[in-house]
């Protein structure tokens, strides 16, 4: 079987797993046979819709679902550690074989990494303020560095302090609790910054952020974090906050962090929901916040999971989803993977030298990036 076909099938697989969960949160809530037809229903033309399915029988060839839209199904992971030696980390998933390539910091009086902020716009490599330069802006392009002309009027720093993603076509750059923003949110399309006229009701300085989306719904959510960056102010709590352009910032009942407060953490969307991958305060617990949709009535009901934990201490932690698994980090980098009520996990690079992922972006990339 070629290469390409092995590909198309394991995309086949985690699309029907992904037609599985939704078909179990719809039936959970069912008290009648037309609810569970409806779900039936709902499921077969999901799975239909998948590549290796009676909709798509070539696989990925032709195919309109979203899970066959892009090549990127590799991790790329640069760092400060790495840039003692412009190497850059890169994991294939067809061979799962790690390997370090070449790759230009260009560390310089206007800019390095650390805690920059990083996401993909438009199929671009963003890296967005960052402690020593709060004001960059760079891509990586060409296997290096690039800072750009533009440049933030607000003042951004991330890794433990805000936190950004891609959302609607903008970067989202929120909750630098070190500039006094832990409630407010700015928008960049690669030229300039927007204030989000909305702010949030707690502060999410030491949070994360992240989008859920499936068919139904495109939010923001954020949860736990501190109302401001330090001394008395810095009062912290477990309150979930989401966004949508129609509501705005909005929290609801039973999806608020089930401990008193959360800090320091990851967050990475789920078929299911949100997941929430806490530090070494939290014994690396890994939790997800379950959202199910309502059969009975408009929006979701909400159910919190204990999956388990990680199997190395992780501590600043980085983290991003890449096909049907969860990376996560700081000194190796382990795999994990999300069943219905646990994980399972094994690590995917040790050495005999720590990592020292701080927060580090960690790219979706192609086979051959930087080779």
């Amino acid at each position: 079987m070629a290469i390409f076909d092995e590909i198309d099938v394991e995309l086949g697989k985690i699309c029907a797993d992904n037609c599985q969960v939704k078909l179990d949160e719809c039936l959970e809530f069912c008290d009648d046979p037309s609810c569970t037809s409806r779900c039936q229903g709902t499921w077969l033309d999901c799975l239909a819709a998948c590549p290796c399915y009676s909709g798509c029988p070539d696989g990925c060839e032709n195919c309109p679902n979203p899970i066959c839209a892009s090549p990127l199904h590799h991790l790329f992971i640069i760092d400060e550690r790495m840039s003692e030696w412009n190497k850059g980390m890169h994991w294939n998933s067809y061979t799962e074989e790690v390997d370090f390539r070449n790759f230009a910091y260009q560390f310089n009086h206007g800019f390095d990494i650390e805690d920059t902020c990083y996401a993909m716009l438009n199929g671009e490599h963003w890296l967005i303020g960052g402690w020593f330069y709060p004001n960059a802006v760079a891509k990586v392009e060409d296997c290096k560095i690039t800072r750009q002309s533009a440049s933030l009027e607000y003042p951004f720093h991330g890794g433990m302090f805000g936190s950004c993603t891609a959302y609607n076509g903008k970067i989202w750059t929120c909750f630098d609790g070190k500039e006094g923003r832990a409630n407010q949110c700015m928008t960049f399309d690669g030229v300039r910054q927007e204030i989000v006229a909305q702010e949030t009701t707690r502060g999410h300085d030491w949070a994360d952020i992240v989008v859920y989306e499936n068919e139904f719904t495109n939010e923001l959510i954020t949860m736990g974090g501190c109302d401001g960056d330090g001394g008395d102010e810095r009062e912290c709590h477990g309150l979930t906050e989401i966004y949508d352009e129609e509501h705005g910032w909005v929290s609801h009942y039973g999806s608020n962090f089930p401990v008193h407060e959360l800090t320091g953490h990851s967050l990475v969307s789920d078929p299911r929901g949100i997941v929430i991958i806490t530090d070494t305060s939290y014994d690396n617990t890994v939790y997800r916040l379950d959202f199910i949709d309502n059969p009975n009535g408009e929006g979701f009901v909400y159910r919190w999971d204990t999956l388990g934990q990680l199997q190395e201490p992780a501590f600043y932690v980085s983290a991003t989803n890449l096909l049907d698994a969860v990376f996560v980090g700081y000194n190796k980098l382990e795999r994990i993977t999300i069943g219905d009520r646990e994980i399972s996990s094994s690590i995917v690079y040790e050495t005999g030298f720590d990592l020292r992922l701080d927060y580090a972006p960690m790219l979706i990339v192609d086979e051959n990036f930087c080779k």
